[in-house]
């Protein structure tokens, strides 16, 4: 083939290609839309009609494509909208809604109008007084009523500065949103709003509003929709009438907002302005609405009684010669203790010993018509069938027998008593002089007792007059409601968000009397109630773990309860399930537990620390108050449910005591030299071992969690020893 024909055969491809090309081109032209030649769409008010038109739009490229790029635009947004874009603070044209929380503060904050305060100022305070702030945390959930009856819900987070990322109810709330950074005219007033869209052919009758702390999982959601005007009429939540005006409940006019909202400037300049330039030039498209804040006044009336402790936190903070103050205090404490202990030990000893020889001289009474007449008895012999004789009468008759002696003899009886006191205080006066107290430099510690105890009188004294406020709010309904809003159901989130929230309500209580009062009423009890905030929390408020509790506590009436019992058994796998949960929960990155302004979980125990002043209190009382008995042994049980390993490798019998309580109820049958044996040995058991082994393995929240359950037992321990153990000879070796 020649070069000429070859290039003519060349062109020839390349003609056909391009015709083809242009061919396919015409083809692509003749589909689109040309006005006035197009095929009818068809009526989209057609269910049929609109499913097919919808179908084609979800199968073109431009829908594939939108929906390729949608996660990376999400993402996008979500990081750096800030810089660039507003979508998420943006509000469609409509009614808008400024929203102010409840809160309470030390100084003089404006008056509230009479239009605010339902449902908050019926509680009544001494010591700070009720104002309307901009909110800060949490959020926002909003629910419209349409006059044709339609729903409509929005979300919001809100940022530090108070604006309003808003997210789609339904889907899962963000935790964190970036703050907003818009510089566009009038956004910055726009973001801070709720909004309720305008639809002239369906208008807006009623906002339905809520602040909470926690997200809404989709059953509360819809629980709150069901109940709309009941939970209003409960203070679950709160409405606004569309075209109310100003002089609703909740509610402040334009001419209120400067000289009714406390700290006003931390809405910036420019906010302040365009609200009031939005009252003036729309004041029917405006409302500024004060939202309840249960949690958050309850949590800064418990700050306020908790920093009256300042100057003594401040001192025991402090190290002197390598040593904290903190660390002498304790030394000081357990030198006072030892005091007591070896003055209650002798007294314990002489009654006990007073006691047994009034039960026997009861018996030999009682058996002495009965005993038979024989030749020759040793004592030995002669005891053994004065208890026979004892054993076999019947119960009455014994109780009888006893009545009539006891009132005979009680005048008697209490007397000695009194000397046997009196004379043991006297022996371990001397004791304590001669074996203990020479160890001690007194001028040193009376000085620094003489010194914490003034600044515990200061601030008790000033914590005392707080303390009520916090109480009254802690044991109201208005902080139920607030936390009804916490799903019951779900522990990862809404359980674990309850228990951070409850507990930082009550944090510090016990250290007043009438928080320490409140803390014993919740503890330990048979059946957990809606207000028992401190039971709900140590059991994630999941109902399901409630109800196993109350189905199982009576069982536990002492601290002999059997871990392997199948009921209670079941009752302690439930609490180790749920911990997994929470460590879940702790350990997820997205849930940023070390930004959480409450406090935080992975580092300290309040449930532990809050419960100390009871146990120590009751562990001193258990073998003389059955009612406390039963209490103490719950809360050992819960704190031994919490103890994660240990429930399968560590049996409880080796916490408390530090002894097997088989043992121990068969100590009758052992001596005292076998007893001191096993007691002291016990520290050198395999239980140290294991959970010394366990915490080297664990993540240090739940090494915390068991170091301070394992601290709970010995302080019940250090109690119940001091009086069930007391007859040791040797036991404060």
């Amino acid at each position: 083939m020649s070069e000429n024909q070859k290039m003519i055969l060349g062109k020839s491809k390349s003609n056909n290609l391009f015709n083809e090309a242009i061919a396919q081109q015409k083809q692509k032209q003749s589909q689109i839309p040309v006005m006035g030649k197009t095929k009818a769409v068809g009526d989209m008010r057609n269910p049929t009609v609109a499913k097919n038109i919808n179908k084609k739009i979800e199968e073109s490229e431009i829908a594939k494509s939108a929906k390729q790029s949608t996660a990376a635009n999400m993402q996008n947004s979500s990081a750096g909208q800030a810089q660039k874009e507003c979508s998420n603070f943006c509000r469609k044209k409509g009614f808008n809604i400024l929203p102010l929380r409840y809160t309470v503060v030390k100084d003089n904050p404006p008056a509230l109008p009479p239009t605010l305060g339902k449902n908050v100022k019926d509680i009544q305070l001494s010591h700070l007084k009720y104002a309307v702030e901009m909110i800060n945390t949490g959020y926002i959930y909003r629910l419209v009523k349409r006059t044709s009856g339609a729903l409509e819900w929005a979300g919001y987070k809100v940022t530090p500065n108070g604006h309003l990322s808003y997210f789609p109810v339904g889907k899962e709330a963000p935790k964190s949103v970036p703050e907003f950074a818009c510089k566009g005219a009038g956004h910055s007033f726009n973001s801070s709003v709720i909004a309720v869209e305008s639809n002239p052919k369906d208008e807006a009758k009623i906002a339905y509003i809520i602040h909470t702390h926690v997200p809404m999982s989709k059953a509360k959601i819809s629980e709150y929709e069901k109940n709309a005007d009941k939970f209003v009429t409960e203070g679950k939540w709160q409405k606004i009438l569309i075209n109310g005006g100003s002089a609703q409940e909740h509610c402040i006019a334009a001419s209120q907002f400067k000289t009714t909202v406390y700290n006003l400037n931390s809405f910036g300049k420019n906010r302040i302005d365009a609200t009031l330039n939005k009252f003036k030039d729309e004041p029917k498209s405006l409302a500024c609405m004060a939202l309840y804040d249960p949690v958050g006044i309850t949590r800064k009336l418990n700050d306020s009684r908790n920093s009256q402790f300042g100057k003594l936190t401040n001192y025991l903070a402090k190290n002197v010669e390598k040593i904290s103050n903190e660390h002498r205090l304790q030394s000081s404490q357990l030198v006072d203790s030892i005091k007591i202990v070896v003055e209650n030990k002798l007294i314990n000893q002489q009654l006990s010993a007073r006691s047994q020889v009034a039960d026997l001289s009861a018996k030999i009474e009682y058996a002495k018509d009965k005993i038979p007449k024989f030749g020759s008895m040793d004592q030995r012999e002669y005891l053994s069938k004065i208890q026979e004789i004892w054993d076999r009468a019947p119960t009455a008759e014994r109780d009888k027998f006893l009545l009539q002696r006891n009132k005979k003899f009680a005048e008697g009886e209490q007397k000695l008593k009194e000397k046997i006191i009196t004379q043991s205080k006297a022996e371990a006066k001397i004791t304590w002089e001669t074996k203990y107290a020479p160890k001690i430099n007194w001028d040193t510690k009376k000085a620094f007792d003489k010194e914490v105890k003034k600044l515990i009188n200061e601030g008790r004294t000033l914590a005392q007059t707080y303390a009520s406020d916090h109480i009254k709010w802690l044991k109201s309904k208005h902080l139920l409601n607030a936390f009804y809003v916490y799903d019951q159901t779900i522990l990862k989130e809404y359980g674990a968000l309850f228990h951070v929230h409850a507990l930082a309500v009550m944090d510090g209580m016990t250290g007043c009397d009438e928080g320490q009062a409140l803390m014993e009423k919740w503890l330990g009890v048979e059946e957990i109630s809606d207000d028992n905030l401190y039971m709900r929390a140590v059991t994630y408020n999941q109902k399901n773990l409630i109800d196993q509790y109350n189905a199982k506590s009576s069982e536990i009436t002492s601290l002999t309860w059997d871990q392997t019992q199948s009921s209670l058994k079941s009752l302690i796998a439930a609490f180790v399930s749920a911990d997994q949960l929470w460590e879940q929960w702790l350990a997820d990155p997205n849930n940023k537990i070390n930004e959480l302004k409450w406090y935080n979980p992975a580092k300290s125990l309040l449930w532990i620390s809050e419960i100390t002043r009871s146990v120590a209190k009751w562990s001193l009382q258990y073998n003389i108050n059955p009612l406390i008995a039963k209490r103490l042994s719950r809360v050992s049980f819960i704190a031994y449910a919490h103890s994660s390993l240990l429930t399968d490798r560590v049996p409880k019998w080796s916490l408390l005591y530090n002894v097997d309580f088989k043992m121990t109820n068969a100590s009758t049958q052992l001596n005292v030299t076998e007893i001191e044996r096993r007691w002291k040995n016990a520290g050198q058991n395999t239980a140290a071992q294991k959970i010394k082994e366990i915490l080297s393995k664990s993540p240090a929240s739940v090494a915390i969690r068991i170091s301070s359950i394992v601290a709970l037992f010995e302080l019940i321990n250090f109690g119940v020893q001091s009086n069930k153990f007391i007859g040791e000879r040797n036991w404060e070796n």
